[in-house]
C-alpha cells in the first residue's frame, strides 16, 4: 500500500512542525507576547534553539528505525551492510546537534541552519534505503522552513552583537575624547 499525503494534510503537518521554528525566532516571538507566557519570549532563542537540536536528533532516529525494520528481515549480506549504515548514520545527526546546546543562541542556530539542511542532502542521499516517499515530500518545506527560523535568529544575535560592538567603540572614543580634552590636547 503506497501511501500519499494531500494538500491539507501536508499542510497540517507542515504547520505543526514548522510553527516552532518561527514563532520561536525573537524577531517573531516578540510580537505574540499576547499568547505565549513572558518567560517564553524571554527565553526564546534558546527554547527554539533546544528544539532544533531535538528535532536534528529525530532526523537521525528515522535512519535508526528504517535500520531496526530492515534488519529484521536480512536475507542478503547487502541488506545487512544497508543496515549496518543506517545504523551508523542514525546517530550522527544527534552527536552534531548536541552539543550545540551549551552554544549561545546565536552561534546554536547558525550551526543548526547548517545542520538541517545537511540533514536534508543525508536524507536525500539514502531516500530509496528504506525511506517512503511521502517522508521526503515532507522534508523539503519542513527544512526550509526550519532553516529559516534558524537563521531568523542567527540575523538577531549578529544584529545584536554589532549593536554591543559599536557601544563599545563609542564608548571608546568618549573616554578617549575626554582624557585627551583633559590632557590639554
Amino acid at each position: 500500500m503506497r501511501v500519499t499525503l494531500k494538500g491539507i494534510e501536508l499542510l497540517a503537518i507542515l504547520g505543526k512542525q514548522a510553527i516552532p521554528f518561527i514563532a520561536l525566532a525573537p524577531p517573531v516571538c516578540k510580537h505574540l507576547t499576547s499568547v505565549l507566557p513572558a518567560e517564553v519570549v524571554d527565553n526564546c532563542a534558546m527554547i527554539q534553539v533546544c528544539y532544533g537540536v531535538t528535532i536534528v536528533s529525530f532526523l537521525g532516529a528515522v535512519h535508526w528505525g528504517v535500520a531496526m525494520s530492515s534488519s529484521l528481515g536480512m536475507a542478503s549480506a547487502q541488506a545487512a551492510q544497508m543496515a549496518n549504515e543506517a545504523f551508523i548514520y542514525s546517530v550522527l545527526p544527534s552527536l552534531a546537534a548536541w552539543p550545540v546546546a551549551l552554544m549561545e543562541p546565536g552561534a546554536g542556530s547558525m550551526v543548526l541552519a547548517m545542520l538541517l539542511p545537511a540533514c536534508y542532502l543525508a536524507d536525500f542521499a539514502r531516500r530509496n534505503k528504506g525511506l517512503p516517499q511521502w517522508y521526503m515530500a515532507l522534508r523539503v518545506p519542513l527544512t526550509l522552513a526550519a532553516t529559516f527560523g534558524m537563521l531568523l535568529t542567527a540575523t538577531r544575535h549578529v544584529h545584536l552583537e554589532f549593536d554591543r560592538a559599536k557601544q563599545i567603540a563609542d564608548q571608546a572614543a568618549a573616554n578617549k575624547a575626554a582624557a585627551d580634552a583633559s590632557a590639554g590636547k
